[in-house]
């Protein structure tokens, strides 16, 4: 049974790790909006875990959290937190 939802979500959750990787590493402008649409993705993903668990859409989810990580650490580091003062 929960291999139906690995069927379900994995070309989204994989479309979601490439597209967003995508636009985070080319596209700045668009970078938190991407980001957004791959945590959402995740929490979809999440709450189908929590109706049919099992190992592979486990794993799947784990890839694709680690992935979000790292892009939003990238995004994090790549802007400056304070604008630099023109004094």
């Amino acid at each position: 049974m929960s291999e139906d939802m690995l069927q379900i979500l994995s070309l989204p959750l994989l479309f979601s790790i490439l597209g967003a990787g995508y636009v985070s590493l080319n596209d700045e402008q668009r970078r938190p909006q991407a980001l957004l649409a791959m945590v959402l993705f995740q929490v979809v993903g999440s709450i189908a875990y929590t109706w049919q668990p099992g190992l592979a859409l486990f794993a799947l989810l784990t890839l694709h959290a680690a992935v979000a990580a790292a892009l939003m650490t990238y995004h994090a580091q790549s802007r400056p937190l304070l604008a630099p003062s023109k004094d």
